[in-house]
């Protein structure tokens, strides 16, 4: 196993695992698979991690940019 960053190139691994989250209905708040270009302006560039054993992604790791958007009252 193997730990690599996720990239444009892996990406549609990742969109799969946001898939099968959200079809659970607990996983995630999104509603949809975001774009690789939504994906990548939300998450830091140094915290993107992807588990790999062979070829095969395994899960993976993100930090968003949670401040980005949040309303202080």
């Amino acid at each position: 196993m193997k730990f690599i960053n996720i990239t444009e190139q892996n990406y549609t691994e990742v969109a799969e695992i946001y898939r099968q989250g959200i079809a659970t209905g607990t996983a995630t708040f999104q509603n949809s698979v975001p774009s690789w270009e939504e994906w990548d302006s939300s998450h830091l560039a140094h915290s993107r991690i992807a588990l790999f054993e062979a070829d095969k992604m395994l899960g993976c790791g993100k930090i968003l940019f949670l401040w980005k958007n949040a309303v202080r009252q």
